[in-house]
């Protein structure tokens, strides 16, 4: 068992070491400063909860009390699918102090929140579509496929849980189209889209688009380290692919995507909540390389 901890802490730890290297090599290594910094746990466990909190600031980045209600409407349902109610694994639940206030939220109300973060979900999804088709289109970012023609063709795709934003169009239309899929899904996407991108990515290589929100939870332990380790490197490293509110509002300036990695949110994990002095260390270290440097 102990050697297990150690393991998953040490990997924990090089994940670290990793994404230090990305920020070296993109030049911000403690200079940058976070709109917000997200810190998820990844192992011993509590990867579920990991996952929870990054799907909520995928689905709504910009609005934290929506995050709050997200994670706890997920917990909720893990928790009520996951025991029967007059079970003695139920009591044991009611007895965890913070998990009887989930128990108690109405199923109806569950089942909305639910639905509502499913909808942001997979429009997030379609804008990972768009920059991992550009991205993958050619290393070299001057011959990639333009982002015009990408969102004109995810306006197209008609899922059930995401329909198509229009069947047909003449060239006229095709403008308003693109102009309207930017606006409602492109810019809204943009201070996650690295979690976004990542995330897709991982779809593609299951081969599916099915796999659903509490699916993702249960099998964190799977998928969300890398994920985060993977959506930071995208961050710092290929923030001029992300569409930036500017280009949705300015037509003459329709060809800049540029976002400054410092504007997006950030989702980090932090290291074995079990063990309290390797995880106070850890946000100690994060805290020094996300403060600005004192001026003179």
């Amino acid at each position: 068992m102990t050697s297990s901890v150690t393991k998953e802490r040490d990997d924990g730890l090089e994940i670290y070491r990793r994404l230090s290297n990305a920020w070296q090599m993109a030049g911000i290594d403690r200079e940058v400063s976070y709109r917000e910094l997200v810190l998820a746990p990844i192992f011993d466990g509590f990867a579920p909860v990991g996952a929870a909190i990054y799907l909520s600031v995928l689905c709504y980045p910009e609005d934290q009390a929506k995050r709050s209600r997200f994670v706890d409407a997920i917990s909720a349902r893990m928790f009520k699918t996951g025991t029967k109610p007059r079970s003695a694994e139920r009591k044991e639940l009611r007895a965890t102090p913070g998990i009887s206030s989930l128990l108690d939220m109405p199923n109806k109300r569950i089942e909305q929140i639910l639905n509502d973060g499913l909808r942001q979900f997979h429009s997030r999804m379609r804008a990972g579509w768009v920059l991992g088709q550009k991205l993958t289109s050619s290393g070299d970012p001057n011959t990639q496929l333009p982002l015009k023609d990408l969102m004109l063709k995810a306006a197209r795709q008609n899922t059930r849980h995401y329909p198509a934003f229009y069947s047909s169009a003449d060239e006229e239309e095709e403008e308003q189209i693109i102009t309207s899929f930017r606006q409602r899904v492109m810019s809204p996407a943009r201070p996650v889209a690295h979690l976004a991108l990542e995330l897709h990515s991982l779809f593609t290589k299951q081969q599916t688009t099915n796999i659903g929100l509490l699916e993702l939870v249960n099998s964190a332990e799977g998928w969300l380290a890398r994920t985060i380790e993977n959506a930071e490197i995208h961050r710092v490293m290929f923030g001029d692919i992300f569409p930036s509110h500017e280009s949705t509002y300015l037509p003459g300036r329709a060809k800049n995507y540029y976002v400054p990695p410092e504007e997006m949110i950030a989702v980090l994990p932090y290291i074995d909540p079990i063990t309290p002095q390797t995880g106070w260390d850890t946000l100690k270290n994060l805290e020094r390389l996300y403060q600005p440097p004192a001026q003179n």
